[in-house]
């Protein structure tokens, strides 16, 4: 019997002037892949939250901050066809966002962040690129990526 898991994933596209804010997944396995790899903050929405609250929370949960959402940038999907022995269907939902603090306290899952710009945001991602939606690549161009 094939089982599968599914979840609606928030990230936060967190901008500073030109710059983004990109964390550091600790090495290891990870649902979607992310383990030891660049990526927007982020994570799964629990039960009876809106997108808007599990961005909240998660910034607090991941970075220690509290956000500015401004608005909603695209929708993208992975899949990973083998986490735990089950299929990992994700919606990934991506909001520009603006942090209230600069000071962050990433959690035990997260080895670094980082502000990157222009190419540097590119060179940081290729990784994960192919995972983005185009509306996430076309607000990244404004930025300067490629």
């Amino acid at each position: 019997m094939i089982t599968a898991d599914f979840n609606v994933i928030v990230c936060a596209i967190l901008r500073k002037n030109n710059e983004i804010l990109l964390g550091k997944k600790i090495e290891g396995p990870h649902p979607v892949g992310l383990g030891g790899k660049w990526h927007f903050p982020g994570g799964v929405v629990e039960k009876r939250e809106t997108l808007e609250e599990a961005l909240r929370r998660e910034m607090r949960e991941e970075l220690g901050i509290e956000i500015e959402i401004n608005e909603l940038v695209g929708v993208g999907h992975s899949f990973n066809p083998n986490w735990k022995g089950k299929r990992n269907y994700a919606v990934q939902v991506y909001f520009e966002c603006f942090p209230k603090s600069e000071k962050f306290r990433p959690s035990d899952d997260v080895a670094d962040v980082k502000w990157v710009k222009g190419r540097e945001i590119e060179k940081h991602l290729k990784d994960i690129e192919h995972t983005l939606p185009n509306d996430v690549k076309e607000y990244l161009n404004k930025l300067g990526w490629k």
